[in-house]
């Protein structure tokens, strides 16, 4: 009997092991999404230590600890620091990504012929600003658009945080302002 329930709890252990796992996988895929939607202006690095320290706290609760005193309340507490981190992933990101900064030039900007958005290179999608409201997990930037229209080109800026819109009235990267590549 002894026999049995040792096998049972060491079965569960690797069940756990797996799953925690997974759902670290999982956490880091979804964080490399954040990263790509919010053009890294949504600071991941955070949640990325966050998930490795989950990830540790798993392993040492799970298979490092040969005593099972407390295992339950442990297993509860991991569960718990998953449920929060993930949590925490869904709740504070910036209320608009780039492609919702698009929408909104869209519907405040006279944009009636027809437009492109042409696709910045790398880093040069966001611009630094010293106004954006103040948040631990926003970098003090805006999503950078520039807009064809014919023979006319345009220049926006979006807050990610509150979906203020701000057309510029030259190139940030062409005019001194930005650095040039």
């Amino acid at each position: 009997m002894e026999f049995i329930n040792r096998l049972s709890k060491l079965h569960s252990r690797i069940i756990f092991g797996i799953l925690s796992i997974i759902i670290s996988i999982l956490e880091l895929l979804y964080l490399n999404k954040l990263n790509v939607d919010y053009k890294g202006i949504y600071n991941v690095a955070i949640f990325e230590g966050m998930v490795i320290i989950q990830a540790l706290f798993w392993y040492i609760v799970l298979f490092k600890k040969d005593k099972l005193k407390h295992y339950n309340i442990r297993l509860i507490i991991c569960v718990m620091i998953s449920s929060i981190l993930l949590i925490g992933m869904f709740l504070t990101p910036p209320r608009y990504s780039y492609e919702d900064g698009k929408e909104i030039i869209l519907s405040k900007f006279d944009l009636e012929k027809e437009f492109d958005f042409l696709e910045e290179s790398l880093n040069r999608d966001i611009i630094s600003v010293h106004n954006n409201p103040k948040w631990i997990f926003t970098a003090n930037k805006n999503y950078y658009y520039v807009v064809n229209q014919g023979n006319n080109t345009r220049f926006f800026t979006v807050n990610p945080i509150d979906g203020k819109e701000f057309e510029l009235s030259s190139d940030f990267w062409e005019d001194g302002r930005g650095f040039k590549y």
